[in-house]
């Protein structure tokens, strides 16, 4: 389907009001965390096609969360963080929110061949091989302190190696809506979300996808490090 911005589905201006008043509260304490992401002299080359420098890093992802922040649960028992690359958000999440206690699941392919044949299906390019090394991201984790989390390895045939249990937050920065369409997962979604849980996905409208049924729109937003469209969607069966 063709998406366009909206305003919030079901929420009032008051509620727009304190939501934009929590985001610009959140990028302060974001962007002034120097503990937000570690990240280490092995992790910088694999950041390197999009990052070029530590600090950028750690800008793009005080941004990101900054973007994210006006529609996170005030708590969350699990989290899937879907095509999680490297796992820089899941762990600054962890670091930003310590008092949810979650366990993160990071689920993403594994293989030259997954994104040989998926990748290649919707005509994407390579940048984010780099970031789809299982090994790096435990790296990412355990220098970050994140270790309530698992990987979940998603095969060429797009079966999942486990399914979380339902989760009150889904977000996908950048992969699941931009490089591959939402619709990809239909069948999954409803196995690993609660009822009501907030998804989030970057979104681009040129990547030919139907957004299901089962998700209710409620806003679609610009994000503040690259002006991408963010797509945040509630879980609605």
């Amino acid at each position: 389907m063709s998406m366009t911005c909206t305003k919030p589905v079901g929420r009032s201006w008051l509620e727009g009001v304190v939501r934009r008043m929590r985001a610009r509260r959140e990028a302060r304490r974001f962007h002034s965390d120097s503990d937000l992401l570690k990240v280490d002299e092995r992790l910088t080359p694999a950041f390197k096609a999009q990052c070029s420098s530590p600090q950028q890093i750690l800008e793009r992802t005080a941004c990101d969360l900054t973007d994210m922040a006006p529609y996170l649960p005030r708590q969350a028992e699990h989290v899937i963080d879907l095509g999680c690359g490297s796992g820089r958000l899941s762990a600054a999440l962890n670091n930003a929110y310590p008092r949810w206690e979650a366990t993160y699941w990071l689920v993403d392919g594994d293989s030259h061949d997954f994104h040989k044949l998926h990748w290649g299906q919707y005509e994407n390019d390579g940048v984010a091989r780099f970031y789809n090394q299982r090994a790096l991201t435990e790296h990412l984790c355990r220098i970050n302190s994140l270790l309530n989390y698992r990987y979940v390895l998603v095969e060429d045939s797009l079966k999942w190696s486990q399914y979380p249990p339902p989760a009150d937050l889904l977000f996908s920065n950048r992969s699941i809506g931009w490089h591959f369409p939402v619709d990809i997962y239909k069948d999954v979604y409803p196995r690993i979300l609660k009822p009501g849980a907030v998804c989030l996905f970057t979104w681009r409208r040129e990547l030919e996808q139907t957004l299901p049924a089962y998700f209710e729109q409620v806003t679609m937003e610009r994000e503040s490090f690259q002006n991408r469209e963010i797509l945040v969607v509630r879980y609605q069966p």
